[in-house]
């Protein structure tokens, strides 16, 4: 499956974890089915250990979360990673053509499509 992880390494989805907000009560560490968090022995909190394994479009971890210290790409940049990653192979797109997104900070930023001509 080297095309696919070639492909899973492009696709920014993963969770990150608000320290503050955090309540290290582990739910996190014990439902990923896909190992994505780990324990940090010098902090004593999860950590996002293998943010790859996380499966693209998934967010039960959400609702495992009750203290909400764990946020995902929202659904536009989802979709917007998706076309970027179709662009790219030159592939058609799948939908209407979203915004595109720049990389910021944390989060992604959203900037308008470009007027062709």
């Amino acid at each position: 499956m080297p095309l696919l992880s070639n492909l899973r390494e492009k696709f920014p989805w993963f969770p990150s974890i608000d320290p503050d907000a955090c309540r290290a009560d582990l739910q996190c560490l014990n439902f990923c089915p896909h190992d994505v968090f780990d324990w940090d022995l010098k902090t004593g909190r999860p950590v996002v250990a293998h943010p790859l394994r996380c499966l693209p479009g998934c967010d039960m971890c959400l609702e495992v979360c009750s203290a909400g210290a764990i946020t995902l790409p929202t659904k536009l940049e989802f979709q917007v990673a998706l076309a970027e990653l179709r662009d790219a192979e030159g592939k058609p797109r799948l939908y209407n053509d979203p915004p595109r997104i720049q990389a910021g900070e944390r989060r992604l930023r959203i900037t308008p499509p470009q007027q062709a001509g």
